[in-house]
């Protein structure tokens, strides 16, 4: 595999620092070595059809586009994301293996069993786990994978879903409180307090308020990969 920071398109900190969104982009790098680990518990797949849930701003589309050698579908509605995704495609010549779809993940349109890997980076915390894992389920093969990375809570509830969805859990790992502090919240804390754009506290307001409550309850940033196989129903 190529080094990873030289292949998610990265911006440096001074070029990207008046957009929070590249900011949050350019920091979620250190997070990467977690999904790659999640996707190292996978068989080798062939020519795969991976689709990423919620891709934001796309450090797990990329990831998956250089992990593999398939197609990638990465879906989401955030424009400002989606705008720099698109220019990471551009760098990285990723043209002919990742296609956007700007929609919501529920207007999602696509055959069922396309799939061969799906994975959704904290989406399903967003949407429910039982919401997120039925749209999933909708379009990935029997026999496919699918990658969750989600909040840490209700674990067992979480289980007995997958369960019923005939999903066997391949392997479970967490994230706790000082893995998102060293991998993520630190450098995102420096790349702010290091900044001199005007109108700093406004221009970084979410992200002010979310290291603060970290800092506050660190144990709420605790998550969980789960890596599982969708088992054909008997």
């Amino acid at each position: 595999m190529n080094d990873i920071k030289s292949n998610t398109g990265l911006t440096s900190p001074e070029n990207a620092y008046v957009d929070p969104v590249a900011v949050r982009d350019n920091c979620r790098y250190y997070l990467s070595k977690h999904l790659i680990k999640a996707l190292n518990h996978l068989p080798t797949l062939n020519n795969p059809v991976m689709l990423d849930m919620g891709c934001g701003s796309g450090v797990p589309t990329t990831i998956l586009a250089n992990h593999f050698e398939g197609k990638v579908f990465a879906v989401d509605t955030d424009i400002r994301a989606l705008t720099l995704l698109r220019r990471k495609i551009a760098r990285q010549k990723f043209a002919s293996a990742i296609t956007i779809c700007r929609k919501s993940v529920f207007d999602m349109d696509f055959t069922p069993q396309t799939f061969d890997l799906i994975i959704a980076e904290g989406l399903l915390n967003v949407i429910g786990f039982e919401n997120g894992l039925k749209l999933a389920d909708q379009v990935l093969k029997n026999q496919g994978y699918l990658i969750i990375h989600d909040e840490e809570g209700e674990s067992e509830a979480k289980q007995e879903i997958l369960a019923r969805y005939h999903y066997q859990i391949i392997q479970r790992f967490t994230l706790d409180e000082k893995v998102w502090w060293n991998d993520f919240y630190s450098h995102l804390n420096s790349r702010i307090e290091a900044g001199n754009a005007p109108h700093k506290q406004e221009l970084f307001q979410n992200d002010l308020a979310e290291i603060a409550l970290y800092r506050e309850k660190p144990a709420l940033f605790r998550s969980v990969y789960y890596i599982l196989r969708k088992a054909t129903p008997h």
